[in-house]
């Protein structure tokens, strides 16, 4: 039974809108199996849309450029110890560890 709104569904889940149902695609359904259990996500937009002070922004913008640098930085250094790990026979360290 609708209730009068398009594209309701009614309690036993049949679909009462006119059209047909939407089907997930293979990566959406693997996208949120990769999800699960986490408790994070990203959403892209304008720092302008939601922050409308300049000052504020360059801030921001300066700040997230120096992170920058400084991510690009860190996986230098990994990649300098994993090349002395391997070059001396040392063990490499567990990479999917999150304290690595």
């Amino acid at each position: 039974m609708s209730d009068g709104r398009h594209g309701t569904t009614r309690i036993d889940g049949n679909n009462t809108s006119s059209q047909p149902r939407r089907r997930k695609s293979i990566g959406t359904v693997k996208e949120n199996k990769f999800k699960k259990g986490k408790e994070c996500c990203s959403v892209t937009c304008k720092l302008n849309s939601i922050c409308k002070d300049p000052l504020l922004c360059d801030e921001i913008r300066r700040s997230a450029r120096e992170m920058q640098q400084i991510r690009m930085e860190v996986w230098h250094l990994v990649n300098l110890y994993t090349l002395r790990c391997l070059e001396d026979d040392i063990p490499l360290p567990d990479y999917t560890d999150k304290t690595f």
